[in-house]
């Protein structure tokens, strides 16, 4: 696990902001507000994992356009028509709701993404370890199974490319059958090392029910700036669900647009969504000052001969 600020903070507190980002991306259907949710998550994305954010943001951005073209085409809602498209009405009605749901998609999946960056196991185990191991175990497993499977396809990959198998060039046929070899080299792999660790967390007790309250270690310290952290996490979930059950989100698109927006709400919502990207920033700017005197001073104390 990378050494992000983020990742710092204890875990408890870490994931509570984490549910929250989720509840109000999957709540939030305003326009403006499923916007700033998606660019907050892109920006948030670029900082934590730099250049790799560019895979997601390949996958992310065809699926958009897919995703608000089918709605587009098979929600037949709203009154504002566009056009016709073989004998059906295009209404801007639906071509917006199309383009918001593909934004909250989108956002949920890339906020998983920095999740998954800063939350590894071990939080999962100190959270969860104690009254709900299985499920700890579970969702450990889940969230490792994923770069297991990539970091074995590319090693398998790559030995195929110096036998001279690439999948990525030749005949369609030989292509197909190359990657079905992988595929199977990879299945293979995956299942063996799944034996393998049920073997050992056997032979570790994992199923022993006789075995006595299994305990663990954890260097996390639930402190005061911990419980300062989640009253402020706290009391900003409690502000926006007030300003959501008073209506100052809501946004009506069929039969027409209705629109509730309030800017203050709009600003607040954004500012503390971006709170892992600004101290982020703030911390890499803070390197660089540190980095650039210590180099300066190096200089200057370096004799002269």
């Amino acid at each position: 696990m990378n050494n992000y600020y983020i990742s710092k903070l204890h875990p408890f507190v870490s994931f509570i902001y984490f549910v929250g980002i989720f509840i109000f991306t999957a709540s939030l259907r305003h326009p403006l507000f499923a916007a700033a949710g998606f660019f907050a998550s892109l920006i948030t994305l670029f900082v934590i994992k730099k250049k790799s954010a560019l895979k997601n943001l390949y996958f992310a951005l065809p699926m958009m356009v897919i995703i608000t073209v089918l709605n587009m085409l098979l929600n037949r809602n709203g009154r504002t028509a566009l056009f016709d498209f073989l004998d059906n009405p295009i209404t801007l009605e639906s071509l917006v709701y199309g383009a918001v749901s593909a934004f909250m998609i989108c956002s949920m999946l890339m906020w998983f993404s920095v999740f998954n960056e800063v939350f590894g196991s071990d939080k999962i185990f100190f959270l969860m370890g104690k009254r709900l191991p299985v499920i700890a175990i579970l969702i450990s497993m889940t969230m490792n199974l994923v770069p297991a499977i990539t970091k074995t396809f590319k090693k398998i990959s790559a030995a195929n490319k110096l036998n001279g198998s690439d999948p990525s060039s030749g005949k369609i046929k030989t292509r197909i059958k190359t990657a079905a070899s992988i595929l199977s080299a990879v299945t293979t792999y995956t299942l063996e090392n799944s034996v393998e660790t049920a073997v050992s967390m056997k032979s570790k007790g994992f199923d022993d029910k006789k075995q006595k309250k299994r305990t663990s270690y954890s260097f996390y310290k639930y402190n005061l700036r911990s419980f300062m952290q989640t009253i402020f996490v706290v009391i900003i979930f409690a502000i926006f669900i007030t300003f959501i059950a008073f209506g100052m989100t809501k946004f009506t698109y069929f039969p027409t647009f209705e629109v509730h927006i309030n800017y203050l709400v709009l600003i607040l919502y954004s500012f503390f969504i971006l709170i892992p990207a600004f101290v982020e920033i703030l911390e890499i700017i803070k390197w660089r000052k540190l980095k650039s005197k210590a180099s300066t001073s190096h200089i200057t104390d370096s004799p002269i001969h």
